[in-house]
């Protein structure tokens, strides 16, 4: 889930059920997951570490949104 204005992603979060893992950020004030705050090179579950890439086909926006501000909270994808 992400609260988009004016095409910047402000707040974000996403959950893994499978990991039992919540992922939030907010802009210009990190990512963090289960209380820790996280650093990244590259989607949620690849800012908190579950994964080291991440490929969806045919997604939309609204898939991205959250999982793209963590990453880059957490200091990865291209420089803002």
């Amino acid at each position: 889930m992400a609260l988009v204005v004016l095409g910047e992603v402000i707040v974000g979060g996403s959950h893994d059920p499978l990991a039992g893992t919540t992922v939030v950020a907010e802009r210009g004030g990190g990512a963090w997951s289960d209380g820790r705050r996280l650093v990244a090179g590259g989607l949620a579950s690849v800012a908190s570490g579950g994964l080291s890439a991440f490929v969806e086909i045919d997604g939309g926006p609204w898939d991205y949104a959250a999982g793209s501000l963590a990453v880059r909270e957490a200091g990865g994808g291209p420089p803002r």
